[in-house]
C-alpha cells in the first residue's frame, strides 16, 4: 500500500501562487506611486490606489509563509537539518543577489542623479557596511541592536526579511530541538528582535495552523464560495476603509522599516484572519473539483484495464490510429 502524503490541491496551489504573484504586484505598486518616484505627495485616486494594498500584501506574505512551511515540514523537511539546509539555501539563494545588486545601482543611481538620492524617501541614511552587514544576518530590524532603522542602501523593503527569518528560526526551534532548548531559546531571540517582530508572529503562526487543520476548517464551512467571496472582499476593504490601529493604541511602541513607522496591527490582524478564512474557503471550494478529477482519474484507469492496448488514449479525447 503507497502511503499518502499531506498536501495541498492542484487548485488550491495554483489559486495560491495567484494570490502571491498578487501580492508581490501590490508591494511594487506601493512603491512606485509613492512620491518622489512616481507620486507628487497627494492622496492616491484611481489606479494608484492599488499602492494602499502594500501592508496588506506583506501581511498575506506572512500568513502564507506559515502556511507553506506547515506543508513542507509535514511532507518533505522532517528533521531539523534538512529544514535548516532549505530555509538557509531559499533565503540566501535570493539576499545575495538582491544585496549586491542593490549596492550596485545605488552606486550607479547616485553617480546619475544624487539630487533624487538625497531625498529621504529614498535614502534615509547613507549607505553602510553595517547596513549591509545587519541586513546579510537577517538582524536589521532586531531592536536590542538599536539600529533606529537600517537597511541596505535604498532597499527599504528589506526589513520583512528580518521579520520572515526570525519566524523561522523560531519554528525551527519549537519543531526540531528539546522544549527545554527551544522554548527559553525562542523566547530569548523575540526579545532580542523587539515587540514589533513579536507581535507579528501571531500571522505567521495562522497561516502555519491553518494549513494543519485546513481539512477541519473546510468542513466547518457550509457555504464555501459565499465565505471565499465576503472574506476576499473584506481584505480589499480593509485598507480603505478600516481607522489606523497602531501599538500605541495599547500602549505599545511598535516601529518597523527604516523609517520606524507605527506597525498598524489593527490592519494587519484583521487582514490575516480573513485571509485564513479565505484560504479554507478556498479548500472547501476546490474540494468537489479536485473529487471530480480524482473519480475521473480512477474510472479512466478502470476502463483502460478493459479496454485493448492502445484504445484506452481515446479516454483522454486523443485520436488512436
Amino acid at each position: 500500500m503507497v502511503k499518502t502524503v499531506p498536501t495541498i490541491s492542484p487548485l488550491l496551489s495554483l489559486y495560491l501562487d495567484i494570490v502571491r504573484f498578487a501580492a508581490a504586484v501590490a508591494v511594487l505598486a506601493d512603491h512606485l506611486v509613492s512620491f518622489p518616484i512616481t507620486g507628487d505627495g497627494s492622496p492616491r485616486t484611481g489606479w494608484q490606489l492599488i499602492g494602499n494594498y502594500g501592508q496588506t500584501a506583506v501581511t498575506l506574505f506572512f500568513v502564507l509563509s506559515g502556511y507553506v512551511i506547515a506543508l513542507v515540514v509535514t511532507t518533505r523537511e522532517k528533521d531539523g537539518f534538512s529544514y535548516a539546509v532549505s530555509r538557509i539555501s531559499r533565503l540566501y539563494s535570493v539576499v545575495v543577489p538582491a544585496l549586491l545588486i542593490t549596492w550596485l545601482c545605488d552606486r550607479v543611481g547616485q553617480a546619475i542623479d544624487p539630487s533624487f538620492y538625497a531625498h529621504p524617501k529614498i535614502l534615509m541614511k547613507p549607505p553602510s557596511g553595517e547596513g549591509y552587514l545587519a541586513s546579510l544576518l537577517f538582524v536589521n530590524e532586531f531592536r536590542i541592536f538599536q539600529f533606529g532603522g537600517i537597511v541596505p542602501g535604498s532597499n527599504a523593503p528589506f526589513w520583512s526579511l528580518s521579520f520572515e527569518a526570525t519566524y523561522y528560526l523560531v519554528a525551527g526551534l519549537i519543531l526540531f530541538a528539546r522544549r527545554t532548548v527551544a522554548v527559553p531559546l525562542s523566547i530569548l531571540i523575540l526579545v532580542c528582535a523587539g515587540p514589533t517582530i513579536a507581535a507579528l508572529l501571531p500571522l505567521w503562526a495562522l497561516g502555519y495552523v491553518g494549513y494543519l487543520y485546513r481539512d477541519a476548517a473546510a468542513r466547518i464551512i457550509r457555504w464555501p464560495v459565499a465565505t471565499f467571496v465576503a472574506s476576499g472582499l473584506c481584505i480589499l476593504l480593509i485598507p480603505l476603509f478600516m481607522e489606523p490601529f497602531t501599538g500605541s493604541s495599547l500602549g505599545l511602541d511598535l516601529p518597523f522599516g527604516r523609517a520606524e513607522i507605527p506597525r498598524d496591527i489593527g490592519k494587519d490582524y484583521a487582514t490575516a484572519i480573513a485571509f485564513a478564512l479565505h484560504i479554507a474557503a478556498a479548500k472547501a471550494m476546490f474540494a468537489d473539483s479536485d473529487d471530480a478529477a480524482h473519480l475521473f482519474r480512477s474510472d479512466r484507469a478502470h476502463h483502460s484495464e478493459l479496454m485493448p492496448p492502445g484504445r484506452e488514449c481515446l479516454i483522454d479525447g486523443l485520436v488512436c490510429h
